[in-house]
């Protein structure tokens, strides 16, 4: 392998750990570079949702048209199979570092939003953005559904969170913010009581909500009970640039059954991972 392949491999090497595949596919991507292979048919891996519910997802990388002998990651594409029939497909686009990783695709797919990078700007910064997918509008068998993207610039999340109240200061709003944007549901108390006195815990989650009128989409906090009951909703229309408090910040999401120790989750590069190899090559 020439110096300029070594660099490459490892970096596409990073790239997948990032995206949440750890060192699964390693050797055979190694080995199909070294032969020099256009296109490198990874197989697919799957991660269990339970007894017959599991998403299969498989990692693209294809030889540069105009750069012979140097592999690029494109995207990630997952199907989400319930009884062992499949329900929503999706393709993820990647660019360099960026795109959603594999813990947020399953997130989306499971109907939630999520805050994510994808792509860069004019200064060579990634860009973020807000995304999730209408599963309420039906699609054909085997299309890939679309995924709803809002620049995460045009909201305010934490001025969305301070319109519900809750007992919670410094570190731990700050991990109210990180959980919500990372498409996971947050577990608090309300600062107001309820009519009989007691001061209610309730569930934040957020959304992306359809806004007919102004043709686009507005950040939602949904309040749910304990029970899943939607309690009350705050929608915020996009704005231009309000520059977000909060940012991307590298945390590790607890790693969904069925896939390999090594892998890991992020929402940011980093960490380490052991070696495995694929546990499926099925087709959706």
């Amino acid at each position: 392998m020439t110096q300029e392949l070594e660099r490459n491999y490892e970096y596409l090497q990073k790239s997948l750990t990032r995206a949440g595949f750890g060192y699964l596919y390693n050797e055979q991507l190694k080995a199909d570079m070294e032969a020099g292979k256009r296109g490198i048919d990874l197989p697919f891996t799957e991660q269990s949702l339970g007894a017959k519910d599991y998403i299969l997802f498989r990692p693209t990388i294809v030889e540069k048209e105009d750069r012979p002998g140097f592999y690029i990651f494109t995207e990630i594409s997952a199907t989400k199979f319930v009884n062992e029939r499949p329900e929503v497909s999706v393709a993820v686009p990647h660019f360099k570092m960026t795109g959603m990783t594999v813990a947020q695709i399953t997130t989306v797919l499971n109907g939630g939003t999520v805050l994510h990078t994808e792509g860069e700007d004019a200064a060579n910064k990634a860009k973020q953005y807000f995304s999730s997918i209408d599963l309420s509008k039906p699609v054909k068998i085997g299309e890939n559904r679309e995924i709803i993207r809002v620049p995460a610039n045009k909201f305010d999340l934490p001025q969305l969170l301070s319109k519900e109240r809750y007992m919670g200061k410094g570190d731990e709003k700050e991990q109210v913010l990180l959980n919500i944007q990372n498409g996971l549901k947050a577990d608090v108390t309300l600062q107001r009581p309820d009519e009989y006195g007691k001061y209610p815990k309730v569930t934040l989650q957020l959304a992306l909500l359809e806004n007919n009128e102004k043709n686009g989409y507005d950040l939602a906090l949904k309040v749910l009970d304990r029970s899943g009951k939607e309690l009350n909703i705050h929608r915020q229309e996009p704005k231009e640039d309000q520059g977000m408090k909060t940012t991307l910040r590298l945390q590790a999401a607890k790693k969904p059954d069925g896939l390999p120790d090594s892998t890991l989750m992020l929402t940011e590069p980093g960490g380490a991972a052991g070696k495995q190899t694929p546990k499926k090559s099925k087709t959706p």
